[in-house]
Formats: C-alpha cells, sequence, structure tokens
C-alpha cells in the first residue's frame, strides 16, 4: 500500500490518494498521512462507509488547492509586470516608510545621482531640500519645481509630486515622483530673460526720445534696468580725465543689493 502511494505521489504531487487497507494499523496510518495521503480508511463496514464522503473532501480540498494556486501564480505575474513597469519608467518613483526610502526604480538613480544601495533607507532631507519637500506634501498631486544639484555637480530643474496613501494596519507611505523638466524650465527662463531685454530696450527708446536733460537720461536709465530688466544694481560712471578713478553720474537699485559702495564721489 505504501509502494503504491508513493508511486502516485511521484507521477502526480497534486493527486489526492485515500489509502484504504484492511490489515493496517495506527503506525501504517500515520506514516500514510505523512507521505501525502489524503485519508486513511479501514475495510471494515463501519469505516469503509466513510469513504464516498472522504472522496469528495479529498476532490474539494484539491479544487481548492489549485485554485489558490492559480491565483498565487496570477499574483506573482501580475507582481512581475508591475515591477518591470515600474523600473522602466521615464519618472523617477520612490516609496518611503517611517520617513525612509525603502524603494526606487531605475530613473530615481539616474535623477539623483546616486544608486539605490544609496538610497535606500535615507530620509528625505539627506537629498531634497525640506521646504520644497514640505511644500509637495502639503499640496498632494500638485508639482513643486525642485532647482536640484546633482553629486557630479551637475545641475536640473525637476518637478517633484508627494502623495501620502494609507496601507494595511492604519499605517502610512509616502509615493515620490520626480520628472525630469530642465529643458522647458531653461526655454521659459531664456524667454522671460528675452521679454525683460526686449522691455528694457523699449522702455530705454522711450526715455531717449522723451527727456531733455543728460543726468535725467542716465538716471532713468538706470531705473529701467532694475525695474523692468531684473538687475539687482545699475549705475553708470565717467572715466575721471587722465586719472584711473571713476566718477559715477547715475545710479539705481535694489535696497541691499550694493549701492552703497558707489556712493562716493570717485573710486579706483
Amino acid at each position: 500500500g505504501l509502494a503504491v502511494l508513493d508511486g502516485v505521489r511521484s507521477a502526480d504531487p497534486g493527486m489526492p490518494v485515500i489509502f484504504v487497507t484492511g490489515t493496517g494499523s495506527e503506525e501504517i496510518a500515520v506514516e500514510a498521512m505523512k507521505r501525502g495521503a489524503a485519508d486513511y480508511i479501514l475495510k471494515s463496514p463501519r469505516h469503509i462507509q466513510r469513504l464516498p464522503l472522504a472522496i469528495a473532501a479529498a476532490l474539494e480540498k484539491k479544487r481548492l488547492r489549485d485554485e489558490r494556486q492559480q491565483m498565487e501564480h496570477q499574483v506573482r505575474d501580475t507582481l512581475a509586470e508591475l515591477d518591470l513597469v515600474l523600473e522602466n519608467m521615464l519618472v523617477g518613483i520612490g516609496w518611503l516608510r517611517e520617513g525612509r526610502l525603502v524603494r526606487a526604480n531605475a530613473r530615481l538613480e539616474e535623477l539623483l545621482g546616486y544608486p539605490r544601495t544609496a538610497l535606500l533607507g535615507r530620509a528625505p532631507a539627506a537629498l531634497i531640500p525640506e521646504e520644497s519637500w514640505n511644500a509637495a506634501l502639503a499640496s498632494p498631486g500638485h508639482g513643486i519645481e525642485l532647482h536640484y544639484g546633482r553629486p557630479d555637480g551637475v545641475t536640473f530643474w525637476y518637478d517633484l509630486r508627494l502623495r501620502v496613501l494609507k496601507t494595511a494596519g492604519s499605517g502610512e507611505a509616502v509615493v515620490l515622483a520626480l520628472a525630469d523638466i530642465t529643458t522647458p524650465k531653461l526655454n521659459q527662463l531664456r524667454l522671460r530673460h528675452l521679454n525683460r531685454t526686449l522691455t528694457v530696450l523699449r522702455e530705454c527708446n522711450f526715455a531717449l526720445v522723451h527727456t531733455d536733460e543728460e543726468p535725467q537720461l542716465l538716471h532713468n536709465i538706470c531705473q529701467l534696468l532694475t525695474e523692468h530688466g531684473g538687475y539687482a544694481l545699475a549705475w553708470i560712471g565717467y572715466a575721471g580725465n587722465g586719472t584711473q578713478s571713476i566718477e559715477p553720474v547715475a545710479r539705481a537699485g535694489r535696497a541691499g543689493a550694493g549701492v552703497g559702495f558707489i556712493d562716493d564721489d570717485q573710486f579706483r
């Protein structure tokens, strides 16, 4: 009997086997169950009546086991597909628990400039300015512009987004998404600079036409450079005759922008 049980289990480990014997003992029953028998029934009239129920129970148990295994395979396949998608996303993705990074994809490694082994276990404050982090937490789902300097010395503009998720057991996790917006941001800055330059040229031409006195014109130009050009300080000076000194004749600037050093009549 045990040899037949071993043969069936070897040919098909998932096939339920009910061990039926007329001369069984407790030791054989225990051994049969250890070797994978679904049940153990004696051939006596009183015990054999259990056989139909034992068969039904064994088949139901096999059905449930097969369904569970199928679901486990589906879950593993789904997780593997999600891992593949996550790893190949164009956006950096991180997962934080208890304020520490516990997962990061390849793109996040590239954007932050650290290998994954150096990222995992770190607090966000070691990588991202606290002000930017808190602003992103306060505006879940909304992008926060982040000017980031990688360890290799190269600076980038990133779009930082955070979202707090409730997890099993009433815990919380934070999902971090980081996208490279350097090219559109630089284009935006260049366009802004160009618009300021055009505005200053237009206003200077207007001042040139409508101002009669040279000192007033020079003063107006300095003011235009600071008010419309975005400069913190603007001044104009004339070189002294036969000397190495410069005489300031017009100046303008925001408070604290270093205007005071040109208040002297002459300086070298």
